[in-house]
């Protein structure tokens, strides 16, 4: 099983190389130069500058091994408590009082400066959530600059975001659907949209697998910075992808204006057409949606682009052939992770239901995989390879298989025979 702080190590060193490797050699030089000047959050070790040469070394490490060899090996104290004593809680406190916006990431180089904190005490992430869990406040609530922008190819940039639609019958109940929407930036066409009945990231993974396998896989994936899109899963997917995943600043919406003008479009012209009286499903409101995309949205001229969405992409595809990926390999890069113990009765427990495993794993804590096409089918791994496929339990198959314990009437009549 995968160790999740090297992960999450893993995954943060790709964030910062991943748009690297779309850009060229000047490009990349000029990039690496900007980020070793910055400080950085680093999971699990707090505020730490890299050199060029760091980020050079990450680059080469990921294209030779992809993310496993962004891995760091495990320090040897791993496992034991970083204390913050009454004395650093008392300086935290005094810190925040007299600069009560300043955000964690300042608060944390103020106690560096200052000789507050000691090398290796403890980093950002620890004095984050001691900032949380003893419920005192520190703000970092800037506006940045907002500039109007556009790629110059397609699938250079997508952009995607949720938004709440309307009530909908479903049985007996009345339930709300959410619209999943992801854009490319430079033709304005849908890659991906599809309605759900929850905002959730595997919503999100069903529409991003289906606009990598029509149109492509995108070189950078543009987010907010809501819990959707802030995943292990998703940062997996993106890194195993080779995908830069971008998420924008708090409080500046307006840096996705293009999939929320999508959203508008979607809302004033395809929601307020239908007929919801004659629809008692989500996969009807699906089929409607694709019908409007194809034959309105895509076909109709964009007035940011002055012209039609799938005009300027096919012109784009031809000044850009997409990069393609194969059902076999998206259907393993998608499949999701999960952990669970064995029980004594070689079962183990997934969203309220028992499946079995092979006996020889009770006891055990395994990885199990699946995919979000298919959720019901459930692959047992061991050391990254699919040993298993697990099945829910059949208690009527179950009562109707032979006992294959002790039998000791057998044992007795055979001791009586012998005698």
């Amino acid at each position: 099983m995968m160790n999740k702080k090297a992960v999450e190590i893993a995954l943060f060193r790709y964030e910062l190389i991943g748009l690297a490797q779309h850009m060229s050699y000047k490009e990349r030089r000029i990039f690496f130069k900007e980020l070793a000047q910055r400080e950085h959050n680093v999971p699990h070790i707090g505020i730490k500058r890299y050199s060029e040469e760091t980020f050079k070394r990450w680059l080469l490490r990921y294209k030779n091994g992809g993310l496993d060899n962004l891995m760091p090996a495990l320090r040897s104290d791993a496992g034991k408590t970083r204390r913050i004593d009454e004395k650093t809680h008392e300086i935290i406190k005094q810190i925040i009082e007299e600069f009560p916006y300043l955000s964690v990431s300042g608060i944390y180089r103020m106690m560096a400066h200052e000789g507050n904190i000691r090398e290796g005490q403890f980093g950002e992430t620890t004095l984050r959530n001691y900032i949380k869990k003893h419920n005192l406040k520190a703000h970092n609530i800037t506006l940045q600059d907002r500039k109007r922008f556009e790629k110059d190819y397609i699938n250079e940039l997508w952009i995607a975001d949720f938004t709440e639609g309307p009530y909908l019958i479903s049985g007996k109940k009345k339930r709300k659907i959410y619209l999943c929407g992801i854009i490319d930036d430079n033709s304005r066409i849908i890659t991906g949209a599809q309605w759900f009945f929850k905002e959730n990231t595997e919503s999100l993974a069903v529409t991003l697998k289906k606009a990598f396998s029509i149109y492509g896989i995108c070189d950078c994936l543009y987010t907010d910075n809501g819990r959707v899109f802030r995943t292990n899963y998703l940062h997996l997917i993106c890194a195993r992808l080779g995908v830069a995943l971008i998420h924008s600043r708090p409080y500046e919406s307006a840096a996705r204006g293009k999939i929320e003008r999508f959203f508008l479009t979607a809302k004033k012209k395809f929601l307020s057409a239908i007929k919801w009286d004659s629809i008692n499903d989500l996969e009807e409101v699906n089929r409607l949606f694709e019908i409007w995309l194809d034959k309105d949205y895509h076909r109709q001229p964009h007035h940011g682009i002055n012209a039609r969405p799938l005009d300027r992409y096919l012109e784009g595809a031809e000044k850009r052939k997409p990069r393609m990926v194969s059902k076999h390999e998206l259907d393993i890069i998608f499949l999701k992770t999960i952990q669970r113990k064995v029980n004594n009765d070689a079962t183990v427990s997934i969203d309220n239901k028992i499946y079995e495993t092979p006996v020889n794993y009770i006891g055990k804590r395994v990885e199990l995989r699946f995919s979000i096409d298919e959720p019901e089918k459930i692959w047992l791994y061991e050391q990254d390879k699919a040993v298993a496929l697990i099945r829910p339990v059949n208690l009527s198959l179950n009562a109707t298989k032979p006992y294959t314990g002790i039998h000791f009437k057998k044992i007795l009549r055979k001791d009586e025979e012998d005698e």
